[in-house]
């Protein structure tokens, strides 16, 4: 049987040479297109928090479990499936979870009631933590892993802008189930992107040892704590426009807004690549967040919003591509990376958790300012990391 064209050829980009490493350039388009779909869910968080409150009538507290059960389930299944996927060609890995998102997005056109809805979350969750594992490892093994990552946030982002302000139309045209069959709708032709996942021929015992450092543990620690602060901003950030007196549909346009500085950091994140740092990009990135919460923490008008919304996204974007590429300097064969990620799901789905308890006393209005302690704590956890080029 003949092995595919590569797909940049497809895509209009010329081939590599057949001397080329194997996680080039088909790889790389591969493990993009499969961190926009693992993700998808949690990119258009704020507006699809709003619709299921506002259209399926659920209350905030079942909205928010709805959300950490689809992304609680893709922390676990990333986890779960690190090493059993070791004994698979991460093609086959990357069509199983695949199958599964796209089958359970589908399906909740079928059902309206919370239980069959949290249930069909937890398993696309599965299926989008499945397709983590493949992308991770794909990405993480490109020559400049930094810029790998920027590219897969750009396309991310670019995918979650265009979704927000998509969205009221659709639910209006289509039912509050309309984001969903668009998510099934882009993960299908991975179906077919799968077979251009390719993994390293690097040695298990070199992964082992390399994931269970010190240094890898830190880098996991501080991970996971950043993304549970952006994980509760994000899935408030519906609450916190409504603060500032923002419609449903407004709300969507200002999150598609603040979503296009995500394209914008990315790209230039993916520019600059290796030429700065990971202490620089990660604290550029900090900074900037750390700027865009305290600006929500007193949000009182749209102007406000806008601003803190969008630098926010920023920062956020500039962060992670030099998170994820530390841990792939600290662990070139990938095993750090999945784990980590599974690490930064896990606080992603906890953050809105966490940020619960903090509503209920002070209202939506605290949760800016728990996202800043955690910030700064994470950010204490990666000083010592800074001594790791790339």
């Amino acid at each position: 049987m003949s092995s595919p064209p590569p797909l940049e050829s497809i895509a209009g980009v010329e081939a590599p040479s057949a001397t080329a490493a194997p996680t080039g350039r088909s790889a790389l388009l591969a493990g993009i297109h499969g961190m926009v779909v693992a993700t998808s869910v949690g990119q258009v968080l704020p507006v699809l928090m709003t619709t299921l409150t506002s259209e399926l009538h659920l209350t905030v507290t079942q909205a928010g479990l709805l959300a950490a059960a689809d992304l609680g389930a893709t922390t676990i299944a990333s986890a779960a499936c690190a090493r059993p996927a070791g004994r698979f060609a991460l093609s086959t890995v990357a069509q199983a979870g695949t199958v599964i998102v796209l089958g359970a997005n589908l399906a909740c056109l079928l059902v309206t009631g919370f239980a069959g809805l949290l249930a069909l979350r937890i398993v696309a969750g599965s299926g989008a933590g499945i397709v983590t594992v493949a992308c991770v490892i794909a990405l993480s093994q490109n020559k400049s892993p930094a810029r790998a990552f920027a590219l897969a946030a750009f396309a991310q982002t670019a995918f979650g802008a265009a979704l927000n302000v998509a969205i009221p139309s659709l639910n209006a045209h289509y039912g509050w189930s309309a984001c969903f069959v668009a998510i099934a709708a882009f993960a299908a032709p991975g179906l077919w992107i799968a077979r251009y996942y390719v993994r390293s021929q690097a040695s298990k015992a070199a992964a082992s040892r390399a994931t269970f450092t010190i240094a890898g543990w830190m880098a996991f620690a501080a991970l996971s704590i950043a993304f549970c602060a952006i994980g509760a901003t994000w899935a408030n950030l519906g609450g916190l426009g409504e603060r500032s007196h923002l419609t449903l549909a407004t709300l969507g346009i200002a999150v598609s807004g603040a979503s296009i500085a995500g394209p914008v950091a990315t790209a230039l994140t993916a520019l600059v690549g290796n030429r700065i740092s990971s202490l620089l990009g990660l604290g550029f990135g900090s900074v900037t967040m750390l700027a865009g919460v305290t600006l929500l923490g007193f949000a009182g008008s749209s102007p406000l919003f806008y601003a803190g919304a969008i630098a926010f996204m920023f920062g956020w974007a500039v962060y992670v591509p030099y998170a994820l590429g530390l841990t792939s300097v600290i662990d070139p064969t990938g095993a750090l990376a999945v784990i980590a990620t599974a690490g930064a799901n896990g606080g992603f789905s906890l953050g809105p958790l966490i940020a619960v308890p903090a509503i209920a006393v002070w209202g939506v209005g605290a949760v800016p300012y728990l996202a800043f302690a955690l910030l700064v704590c994470a950010l204490g956890l990666y000083v010592p990391l800074t001594g790791k080029k790339g």
